[in-house]
């Protein structure tokens, strides 16, 4: 099995826009979400995207998500799910990726 073989099933794209996630609470949790990240998407594809932030997100988190682009008004709401978040080997960054759900 060749290890270095993409397995992604949608090509990704390089994208550049500011964006907020929001982790929602789980349901029947006594205990509020308030994990908030302010980042980047650097790239998005039909299934997810690639959120560049200054903190990790849960894994399977659910995330209300809000996109930022320049001509329009307000920001563009939607619901990803947390697929994996890791830290960069350098600086106080980490790379989150994100399933789209609706």
């Amino acid at each position: 099995m060749d290890s270095g073989k993409d397995r992604r099933r949608y090509v990704r794209l390089p994208l550049l826009l500011k964006a907020t996630a929001r982790a929602l609470d789980i349901y029947g949790s006594s205990v509020p979400s308030a994990v908030l990240a302010h980042g980047n998407i650097e790239d998005i594809s039909e299934g997810g995207l690639r959120f560049v932030t200054d903190r990790g997100l849960p894994a399977s988190a659910l995330v209300e998500f809000r996109i930022v682009v320049p001509a329009v008004p307000v920001p563009i709401p939607t619901l990803l799910s947390v697929r994996w978040s890791r830290k960069r080997r350098s600086g106080h960054r980490y790379d989150v990726g994100l399933q789209f759900l609706a």
